[in-house]
């Protein structure tokens, strides 16, 4: 029961962390200002708010990956950005190890799940690579 609730906090944490930098790439959008707004009148219901933001923004990120790993095939444009995002994502991972790994209570197990993601983010960036080489030079 720990753990899952363990889980679930990195979760959080995680979504929190992409919904952020996300916020860095476009701005508040209405819809994120509302959730904040709402966070401050009401922490719980706020909270509520953000998560459901957050986890829609995740969900759209993933459908534009996955778009982009099939125009990645042909369009070098399309595999660079895909690579970016990868490596953002490997950034990303680099930060919240680091940033847990500040916390006593931190797990093992999570800082493993960290690990598993930025592994799982260095194989996909290996075949991008391989992608846009063989874009490159037909």
């Amino acid at each position: 029961m720990a753990f899952m609730r363990l889980v679930e906090v990195a979760v959080v944490f995680l979504l929190v962390l992409y919904g952020t930098i996300r916020m860095r790439r476009s701005g508040f959008t209405p819809e994120l200002r509302r959730a904040l707004r709402r966070y401050n009148e009401d922490p719980v219901a706020g909270q509520h708010e953000l998560d459901s933001y957050f986890k829609k923004q995740a969900e759209e990120e993933q459908e534009a990956r996955k778009l982009l790993w099939i125009q990645a095939q042909t369009d070098l444009r399309a595999a660079k950005e895909l690579r970016r995002r990868v490596l953002e994502d490997i950034k990303t991972d680099q930060f919240a190890r680091q940033e847990f790994s500040k916390n006593p209570e931190s797990k093992p197990e999570m800082m493993g799940q960290f690990d598993e993601s930025e592994q799982s983010n260095r194989a996909e960036l290996a075949k991008l690579d391989a992608l846009i080489d063989q874009l490159r030079h037909p």
